[in-house]
């Protein structure tokens, strides 16, 4: 398995970093410090349409910078984003852990799915373990 790189970089906010690695054939979304719901709507909108154009069907959410998640973001990444980014054409979503203790709990109420539809859902500590994931036939 290849390493993780961001070979085409579609989008780099102050909240997050969305970026293909073409060798793996994932798309990569790095969140950063506190989402606010129109930072979370921007990042997705920009997620979807790359997930739909181009096809992609393996996604790693690197929320390793991520800070505590409101009620208000739990809530719409459980109910609008994951189901969304699964009718876009997503299976497998790797997910790389928080590292603040307080994200990780919240994180971990978001991800406690392993399934939506046709989209499995794991989390991992590294980019690396992702990958390794993502890449399994």
């Amino acid at each position: 398995m290849s390493e993780l790189v961001a070979s085409t970089s579609l989008k780099n906010e102050k909240h997050f970093h969305l970026f293909i690695d073409d060798a793996n054939q994932v798309i990569v979304a790095r969140w950063k410090g506190f989402l606010k719901p129109e930072q979370l709507d921007e990042g997705t909108k920009a997620l979807t349409q790359a997930i739909r154009s181009r096809r992609i069907k393996k996604h790693l959410s690197d929320q390793s910078e991520l800070k505590v998640l409101s009620s208000d973001i739990q809530k719409r990444l459980v109910e609008g984003v994951l189901p969304e980014i699964e009718r876009a054409g997503v299976t497998k979503l790797a997910v790389k852990s928080a590292d603040d203790i307080f994200a990780i709990a919240t994180v971990e109420k978001v991800n406690n799915s392993s399934q939506i539809g046709n989209m499995t859902i794991k989390t991992f500590n590294t980019d690396q373990q992702c990958l390794n994931w993502l890449n399994e036939k």
